[in-house]
């Protein structure tokens, strides 16, 4: 699930870089070990300030 993107780009299209958020995103994790990955489908790289595990 990709969080949704806010603000607006140089462009006057919708773009998220320059602006803070803080999106949930529910995830299943089992017992003992768990990997969570961090991806995007495009070239730019998620600017990730801190993941919380609640």
């Amino acid at each position: 699930m990709a969080p949704p993107r806010s603000g607006k780009g140089n462009d006057g299209q919708p773009s998220g870089w320059e602006i803070v958020r803080t999106v949930d995103i529910p995830v299943e994790l089992h017992s003992g070990t768990n990997t969570v990955t961090i991806s995007g489908n495009t070239p730019w790289t998620p600017d990730i300030d801190r993941v919380i595990v609640r």
